[in-house]
């Protein structure tokens, strides 16, 4: 698939990336902020209540913060995903898909780097099925992978994606190209592993820790994978 110029001049598309992602992240902290100025208000510094209730109130004013920005950071990371496929495409903000995907990109990770400080799984796993990401029954994530291109990257059932292991499906040489990443049922990959884009990982297959697949390559179903770059080791 090749990207196709739009209308909009390039000053133009740039001053979007910016301003629509400053628009989207106000409205997120606005309910946040206002809750903050209620809490300030209701505040006592004489009421020992006060002081005992006040930790809760602003954990729970945090909590609130994170749902808002992942839920609208989110449905926005999904609007423009909508409209970016595989393929290759020139890289400038004249090319709409490559626009879509930089203001993608800032909605979906913007909110993920947030959540890999406070790692709370199920609002991480919200972001990613937000961002595109399928993941099958059982899949485990250790909460400090990096999945950079979750609408192009599927998971099948009760694998388990090590920590630190980066799965990128978008390569960034002459152009910037994107292709489908696929992770079958039952696959162990062990942390700090490499995945790059194109690659399939049948069933029932085992990366090593700190190895890299590297771009279209296919692990056959029911072996081990190890090295810089992978080789087959044996069956699982």
């Amino acid at each position: 698939m090749k990207g196709k110029s739009g209308k909009l001049p390039i000053v133009t598309r740039s001053l979007l990336t910016i301003t629509i992602p400053v628009v989207v992240y106000s409205i997120s902290f606005a309910p946040s902020l206002y809750m903050l100025l209620l809490l300030v208000r209701w505040f006592n510094p004489k009421s020992y209540i006060h002081f005992f209730l006040l930790p809760f109130l602003v954990f729970f004013n945090l909590l609130f913060t994170l749902v808002a920005i992942t839920l609208i950071s989110g449905s926005f990371a999904w609007l423009f995903k909508r409209k970016i496929g595989e393929g290759d495409y020139e890289i400038t903000l004249r090319d709409k898909t490559v626009f879509r995907y930089a203001l993608y990109c800032i909605f979906y990770r913007t909110p993920l780097k947030i959540l890999n400080i406070i790692n709370f799984l199920p609002l991480r796993y919200v972001l990613l099925r937000l961002a595109g990401l399928k993941m099958g029954k059982n899949c485990r994530l250790m909460g400090n992978e990096l999945i950079e291109d979750p609408f192009v990257t599927e998971i099948g059932d009760n694998t388990l994606i090590g920590g630190y292991t980066i799965i990128t499906a978008h390569l960034i040489e002459d152009k910037l190209k994107i292709k489908r990443i696929k992770i079958g049922n039952n696959c162990l990959i062990g942390g700090g592993a490499f995945i790059m884009p194109g690659v399939v990982i049948e069933d029932n297959v085992t990366v090593g820790a700190m190895s890299l697949v590297p771009k279209n390559k296919v692990l056959k179903k029911n072996k081990i994978y190890v090295g810089i770059p992978v080789r087959e080791m044996g069956e699982r």
